[in-house]
């Protein structure tokens, strides 16, 4: 989310260095997947956004989440699959 001050005329230059300040400064834990190997949501087909959990078992690890969160909660695990043991 960008705050731009009110004002009768805008200077686009100032704007444009706004946006990209905003941009460079980002959360990297959270990156729109823009990759040809993002996956479209299976439950809705949004595409899915490159995410890193922050707390739990799986802290650290990397996973896709629906562009369309919280309407759809939909994850995909990223890398191997996880196979159980018997």
């Amino acid at each position: 989310l960008l705050r731009v001050p009110v004002k009768p005329h805008y200077d686009v230059r100032k704007i444009e260095q706004l946006i990209n300040q905003n941009a460079s400064t980002a959360d990297a834990d959270t990156q729109i997947a823009q990759s040809t190997d993002a996956p479209a949501c299976p439950k809705c087909g949004i595409p899915m956004v490159l995410r890193t959990a922050k707390q739990g078992e799986k802290k650290g690890r990397q996973f896709y989440g629906c562009g369309d969160y919280p309407k759809c909660k939909e994850i995909v695990e990223v890398g191997p699959a996880h196979i159980k043991s018997s």
